[in-house]
């Protein structure tokens, strides 16, 4: 996480632009903090009670890493709306992962080009687009499970985030 620090500061500052400190601390830290410890808080304590308590026994526990949440879903809920659930689940994730993707670009472009943002840097955008999705998608081909691919494309991005700064460094 460490590594993705100096890419998470300067996207919130980008979007932060014209705003109060109040209004940053608030949006960007607080809220988002709730959020997520309202969203861990019933997952994960929903998954433990259902373990330990309910009578899950060893249904969520036994399937992997990547299907728990599904897990949770098909031993609460009714086959249907299982299924309704968990494609509003995905289509969550699938905007979650696009607008990342689109942060991202946005932010490696901001690096390479060292803050300009004339509209010149349009193609730019654009090709790191190409190259963001070419990155994934051989990496999900070449990987056989999702973790591994993961992991292997955190390795990446933070090579790359060195290249960038130490690129950005020289041309100072």
């Amino acid at each position: 996480m460490i590594a993705f620090a100096l890419f998470v500061g300067l996207f919130f500052a980008r979007i932060s632009k014209g705003r109060t400190i109040r209004e940053y601390v608030l949006d960007a830290m607080i809220v988002s903090l709730i959020m997520c410890l309202v969203w861990f808080t019933f997952a994960g304590g929903t998954a433990i009670d259902l373990t330990l308590n309910g009578g899950a026994g060893d249904q969520i526990s036994d399937t992997g890493l990547s299907s728990h949440l599904f897990s949770i879903i098909n031993f609460m809920l009714s086959p249907a709306l299982a299924t309704l659930m968990s494609i509003v689940i995905v289509m969550l994730l699938l905007t979650y992962l696009v607008t990342s993707a689109g942060s991202a670009v946005l932010i490696i472009n901001t690096i390479a080009a060292a803050g300009d943002e004339s509209p010149k840097g349009r193609i730019h955008i654009v090709t790191w687009g190409v190259i963001l999705t070419l990155v994934v998608v051989s990496l999900l081909m070449t990987s056989g499970d999702g973790l591994g691919a993961i992991n292997t494309a955190m390795i990446i991005g933070r090579f790359r985030s060195q290249l960038l700064r130490h690129c950005w460094v020289c041309r100072r």
